[in-house]
């Protein structure tokens, strides 16, 4: 599924606070949380999964995840759009595509954010208690 780069572009824009970096950085540690708890996850991202590699390299190197299907087909490329960000919101749309199937809606878990706090997030409502 490709997504419409300006539909991503308004999703960003949602996330005025945050730059591009810390954006990444969240979704990244969204990512890790959701693949700490089922590693298999990585399989939902179908397309999208390589972009997801290339984040970790980039925003969470210590903590790389495997890719099972080896070098990714050249076709792939057309998920790419232009920026990190953009490809890390694009991931999590494909991901979401039919709702939130990985965890239910009640079930929150710990994500760390750019100032190095930690914040709850509900999946389908998003980050609830900031800890402030």
């Amino acid at each position: 599924m490709l997504l419409d780069v300006n539909q991503l572009n308004k999703i960003r824009s949602q996330a005025q606070n945050y730059s591009d970096q810390q954006y990444c950085q969240i979704a990244v540690g969204q990512i890790a949380a959701m693949l700490d708890v089922n590693p298999m996850a990585w399989h939902h991202f179908g397309p999208y999964w390589p972009l997801v590699q290339e984040l970790f390299s980039k925003y969470r190197s210590k903590d790389t995840r495997p890719m099972e299907w080896g070098d990714p087909p050249s076709f792939l490329s057309q998920y790419q759009y232009g920026s990190d960000v953009l490809n890390a919101i694009a991931a999590l749309t494909y991901l979401n595509r039919d709702g939130d199937y990985l965890a239910q809606q009640d079930d929150s878990h710990s994500i760390d954010m750019p100032d190095g706090s930690q914040a709850l997030y509900l999946p389908g409502v998003g980050i609830v208690n900031t800890g402030d």
